[in-house]
């Protein structure tokens, strides 16, 4: 029944880091968003963007499987 949870590290283990590693990569989606706003340049705005979509799969690569590529 966990595996339905839209919280599922709330049953973690408090030695368990996989929260911590959540939030981190949270933290940096939202700064890469926040330097996509900051750049002038339309064609330069992609990179962040493209950071913001890998860091986005690697943390639901957590606790699924890893769906990061090269």
């Amino acid at each position: 029944m966990r595996r339905y949870l839209a919280c599922p590290f709330l049953y973690d283990n408090k030695n368990n880091l996989r929260c911590d590693f959540e939030i981190l990569t949270n933290e940096l989606d939202s700064s890469a968003v926040l330097l996509r706003d900051f750049v002038p340049n339309e064609y330069l705005k992609r990179e962040p963007g493209r950071v913001c979509e890998m860091i986005y799969h690697l943390n639901a690569s957590l606790r699924t499987f890893v769906s990061m590529t090269e």
